[in-house]
């Protein structure tokens, strides 16, 4: 791939499934000296393969790249390069403590020390999902801070909150959902979060049972 045969921006690019549904992406960086940065959203993968197009002159930038509605099913997505929602739901977040940009497996990330990065009081009740929810992050760790810290969260008790979260004082991952009639954490086994390196983290809630994956 080379950036020169694409219009500005890379306007001109497109992709599909296997079947040739267009996938709606967003270009998070383009660099035509380098490296570029697109997210591409797959409801579903039908296959183990995607096809990109370019190559149009005439093509224009298709509106969903930038007006958020690549993400619109999603509750919120943070590429955390910055501290922006790339979501139509505009849930910025804010820094409490101490947080430093740093790079991720994709792109950008951040680096917390006794610190995190929040939303308002007033997006709170946005993600009071408890019917069904999935949430997933990925995560490299140096050691804990505490038990039961928390990777991605709405925090909460008394029957309101979740959590995808370290299990108590244990190297396992747990996702936890209250005010459900289902167990309140469910962990992944087996799996030991590894020190120093990147884990995608996963936690699943379909309305009836729960289940954590890593990587």
């Amino acid at each position: 791939f080379r950036h020169g045969q694409c219009g500005p921006q890379g306007r001109d690019l497109r992709f599909q499934s296997a079947a040739g549904e267009e996938l709606k992406y967003e270009v998070e960086q383009w660099n035509p000296t380098g490296e570029s940065l697109v997210w591409v959203h797959v409801p579903a993968l039908s296959s183990d393969k995607i096809i990109m197009r370019w190559g149009d002159p005439n093509a224009a930038a298709p509106p969903y790249r930038t007006d958020g509605t690549v993400w619109s099913s999603v509750l919120g997505n943070w590429h955390l390069s910055s501290n922006q929602d790339s979501s139509p739901q505009g849930t910025h977040m804010s820094a409490v403590g101490t947080v430093i940009d740093s790079s991720g497996v994709i792109g950008g990330a951040k680096y917390f020390d006794n610190s995190y990065l929040g939303a308002s009081n007033e997006s709170e009740s946005h993600f009071d999902h408890y019917d069904k929810i999935t949430a997933h992050v990925w995560v490299r760790r140096e050691g804990w801070r505490e038990n039961w810290q928390a990777f991605l969260s709405k925090e909460g008790e008394s029957n309101k909150g979740w959590q995808l979260r370290r299990y108590n004082n244990q190297n396992k991952l747990s996702f936890t959902v209250r005010g459900t009639t289902a167990g309140d954490d469910v962990t992944t086994g087996a799996y030991d979060i590894p020190d120093d390196e990147w884990v995608h983290m996963v936690g699943v809630y379909d309305g009836t049972r729960r289940r954590v994956y890593a990587n």
